[in-house]
C-alpha cells in the first residue's frame, strides 16, 4: 500500500523479538498481497476488474475490511466511501492534475458504497455497476495495525506497550489484550456501534427505497416525455398499410413486363413534424430493378402521416415484400 513501517516493542529474548517482529512484517505483506491498489495482482484489483460481471468470492481478510468499511459509510452517511476511486482516481495531487466538470459527472454515478453487494452466506462480492473502483487505503492500514498488534501481546515484556506505526498515513497503536487501536474499548465502542449502525442501516434501507421510487417515477416520466415527442410503431405501421395497395399498383405493372420479377425492398423514409416524407432512399432489396425502386421511393413521398406538432423528425425502415401470385 505503498506506506512505509514501523515496528516498536520490548521483549525478553532477541531470538523470539526476531522471529515475532518477521510475523508481524509477514501479516502486513499479506494484507499488502490483499488490499493494495497499487498492485495488479492484489485481491482487491481482481476483484475491481472482475465483479461488475457477477460475485467474486474473496478471503475472509477481504471481506470483514469491506463489512467494516460498509459499516462506517453508514456510519458517516456516506462521508466514507471506498467506491470514491471513480473520481478521486482522476486528481493528481502531485501534477496538480484536476479532472474537468464533464469528467467528474461521468464519474459519481460509480461513487455509492450501497453499490457493493456483500453476501455474507457465501462471502462474494459483486459490484451493481461497471467500473466501481474500490479502495481500501483508507481504512486497511488501521485494520493490518490491528492483525499486527494481536501477534505482540505474548511476548513483549510486561513493562512495556508495543507501538506499531505505519507513517504513510501516520496511524499509531497502543495495545494491551484488552484494548485495540489507541487503547479503544472495542467491545463497548462495538455494542454502540452496532445500535448506531441498525438505526443507520434503516435509515438507509428507507432513503434507498425513496431512491428507487424517485428513479421509477423519473423514469417513467421520461418515457412520457419521449412518447409526446415520437411517432409510435403503431402509429407509422398503419399509415403504412394503407399505403401498400399503391405499392402493389406498381409492382403488378411491373410484373406485366417481367413476369418472374419477385423480391424484397427496404426503403427508409425522413419523416416530418408536418407528417411529409422529406426523403425516401432503398437500404436493402433483392428486385435488382432500380427503376422499380425508385418508382416505390416516388411514391412513398406522397404519404402524410398526419401533422403532429412537437413531435422529432422521424426516420423509419420498412421491409416489404413483393411476390407474384
Amino acid at each position: 500500500m505503498t506506506t512505509p513501517i514501523e515496528l516498536e516493542f520490548w521483549a525478553d529474548d532477541k531470538e523470539l523479538a526476531d522471529r515475532v517482529g518477521t510475523e508481524v512484517l509477514a501479516v502486513f505483506h499479506q494484507v499488502d498481497e490483499q488490499m493494495s491498489r497499487y498492485r495488479d495482482d492484489s485481491e482487491v484489483s481482481g476483484l475491481n476488474r472482475s465483479a461488475a460481471s457477477g460475485p467474486v468470492a474473496v478471503s475472509a481478510g477481504l471481506f470483514q475490511v469491506l463489512q467494516k468499511a460498509r459499516e462506517v459509510s453508514l456510519l458517516s452517511d456516506g462521508a466514507f466511501d471506498i467506491t470514491f476511486g471513480s473520481v478521486g482516481y482522476l486528481y493528481d495531487f502531485r501534477s496538480g492534475k484536476k479532472p474537468t466538470e464533464e469528467e467528474i459527472r461521468s464519474g459519481l454515478p460509480r461513487v455509492n458504497f450501497r453499490d457493493v453487494i456483500l453476501d455474507q452466506d457465501v462471502r462474494t462480492v459483486e459490484y451493481r455497476l461497471p467500473g466501481i473502483r474500490v479502495d481500501l487505503g483508507g481504512i486497511a492500514k488501521g485494520y493490518t495495525v490491528d492483525l499486527g498488534i494481536e501477534r505482540l501481546p505474548g511476548v513483549v515484556a510486561n513493562t512495556a506497550e508495543p507501538i506499531t506505526r505505519k507513517t504513510g498515513d501516520t496511524l499509531a497503536s497502543r495495545a494491551t489484550a484488552n484494548t485495540r487501536s489507541s487503547g479503544v474499548n472495542e467491545e463497548a465502542l462495538n455494542r454502540e456501534a452496532r445500535q448506531v449502525a441498525l438505526a443507520e442501516r434503516q435509515r438507509a434501507e428507507v432513503a434507498e427505497a425513496e431512491r428507487i421510487a424517485a428513479a421509477k417515477e423519473t423514469a417513467r416520466r421520461e418515457q412520457q416525455e419521449t412518447a409526446a415527442r415520437t411517432r409510435s410503431k403503431e402509429e407509422l405501421r398503419r399509415t403504412m398499410d394503407a399505403n401498400k395497395s399503391a405499392i402493389y399498383s406498381i409492382y403488378n405493372r411491373e410484373l406485366r413486363r417481367k413476369p418472374s420479377l419477385q423480391g424484397s425492398i427496404t426503403p427508409e423514409l425522413v419523416i416530418e413534424p408536418n407528417g411529409a416524407v422529406s426523403s425516401c432512399s432503398v437500404v436493402e432489396s433483392t428486385l435488382n430493378e432500380p427503376a422499380l425502386e425508385s418508382k416505390i421511393c416516388n411514391r412513398l413521398r406522397l404519404v402524410d402521416f398526419g401533422a403532429r406538432p412537437g413531435v422529432d423528425q422521424t426516420r423509419i425502415r420498412y421491409p416489404i415484400e413483393l411476390l407474384s401470385s
